[in-house]
């Protein structure tokens, strides 16, 4: 055979692999135009604990995930604000798990989550490089914040105003939909008292809504 003959059968043969490669990438930059466009994966917010300008550090406390730096706060505070929204009665803290935090993962596998929106969904829809369950961690901490967070975390947070001697006051938020602006988590057979204001009251902690001040 011919070099020119044998050139010409070795590219026959390399033909249909490349073709199928070439559709791959093609589909592949198709499938991430498309999730970018419909926003279908989560977004992310990484933490940079180790830019000297990140005022965050991990807590040592599993129901916290996060808390400011020694320097970054009054250790003596007047008054606390706590501003409680509705998906605080979520017995879990996805926060605890934040990216690049708990799993050794490579660095590709790590710059494809974050900058592949496609990536990114399909990871966490398949449980890819176990990304699936660190975004669903109940299973990490619900035995740390029990089974009411909320009722949990007032008497602590009564506690520690009692301790130290600050003031206390909850802000309780509410749900902007697109014709109306709604209060949420009202207290059975009521709709004047929330619930948290309910258990905010056991504890002799005022509270107030916020929806008479955006009407």
């Amino acid at each position: 055979m011919s070099s020119e003959q044998w050139s010409r059968a070795f590219l026959h043969r390399l033909a249909k692999p490349a073709v199928a490669l070439c559709a791959t990438l093609l589909a592949l930059l198709a499938a991430e135009a498309i999730v970018r466009v419909f926003r279908l994966a989560p977004g992310i917010k990484p933490i940079q604990f180790s830019s000297c300008d990140c005022i965050y550090k991990r807590s040592t406390n599993p129901i916290l995930g996060f808390e400011l730096k020694a320097n970054c706060h009054s250790d003596d505070p007047d008054v606390v604000v706590l501003v409680f929204v509705e998906n605080d009665f979520d017995n879990f803290n996805r926060e605890v798990f934040p990216l690049e935090g708990t799993i050794d993962r490579l660095a590709v596998i790590k710059a494809l989550f974050r900058r592949s929106h496609f990536f990114r969904l399909a990871s966490i829809r398949l449980n890819l490089f176990h990304f699936g369950a660190e975004a669903n961690p109940v299973r990490w901490n619900q035995d740390a914040i029990g089974d009411n967070n909320v009722a949990e975390g007032l008497y602590r947070l009564r506690q520690l105003a009692d301790r130290h001697g600050f003031q206390l006051l909850i802000i309780i938020w509410l749900r902007f939909q697109d014709d109306r602006i709604a209060d949420v988590c009202f207290m059975p057979q009521s709709s004047e008292q929330f619930v948290v204001e309910h258990l905010a009251a056991m504890h002799d902690i005022p509270s107030v809504g916020l929806s008479e001040f955006f009407r």
